[in-house]
C-alpha cells in the first residue's frame, strides 16, 4: 500500500462519517416520527419519559389513597361500634359513671379503679388490652364520663390521647 492509497482510503472513511452524521441531523426526527405512526397504527401509544413519570407517581398516589381509605374504614367501623354502645346506654338509661384520672395514675391503678366502680370485670385484663394495644403510654389525666357495658377499646381511646 503506497501514500496515495490511504489518503483515498481515509477521505473515504471521513466523507463516510460526515454524510452519516448530516443524515441523522436532518432525518433522525422522521426516523422517530414514522417509528411512532407505525406503533399507533399497531394499536399502541407512545409515551413520553416526562408522561410516564406522570403516571407512575398518579399510581403510587393512587395506592396511597387506598390504604388510606382502608384505614378511615377500620376507623368508621370502630367509631359505628362506639356509637353503637353509646345508643344502647341511651336505650337502657343507664347513668354515667364519671372517673378522674389522677397525674402519676399507674396502669394498675386506673385498672382498679374501673373494676371497682364496675366499668371492667377484670381489671389485669383491662390492663392487658392497653399495654397490648399501646394506649398505656398515652393515657391522659382528667375526669372521664364511663358506662358499665363499655368494651376495652371504648375506655381505652377516651382516656388516651388519641
Amino acid at each position: 500500500m503506497n501514500k496515495q492509497t490511504v489518503r483515498s482510503f481515509s477521505l473515504g472513511i471521513l466523507f463516510a462519517a460526515i454524510s452519516l452524521w448530516i443524515y441523522g441531523i436532518f432525518f433522525s426526527d422522521q426516523d422517530v416520527k414514522s417509528a411512532e405512526k407505525l406503533l399507533e397504527k399497531n394499536g399502541m401509544t407512545v409515551v413520553k419519559s416526562e408522561e410516564w413519570e406522570q403516571v407512575s407517581s398518579l399510581k403510587e398516589e393512587i395506592n396511597n389513597l387506598k390504604k388510606r381509605k382502608q384505614e378511615l374504614v377500620k376507623e368508621n367501623s370502630s367509631l359505628k361500634n362506639q356509637l353503637k354502645e353509646i345508643e344502647s346506654q341511651i336505650e337502657d338509661n343507664i347513668e354515667p359513671i364519671i372517673i378522674e384520672i389522677k397525674q402519676n395514675m399507674t396502669l394498675e391503678e386506673i385498672s382498679k379503679l374501673l373494676e371497682n366502680v364496675k366499668i371492667v370485670d377484670d381489671a389485669q385484663a383491662f390492663a392487658r388490652y392497653m399495654i397490648d394495644e399501646g394506649l398505656d403510654r398515652t393515657i391522659q389525666i382528667g375526669e372521664y364520663e364511663l358506662y358499665q357495658n363499655m368494651s376495652y377499646d371504648s375506655i381505652g381511646k377516651l382516656i388516651s390521647k388519641p
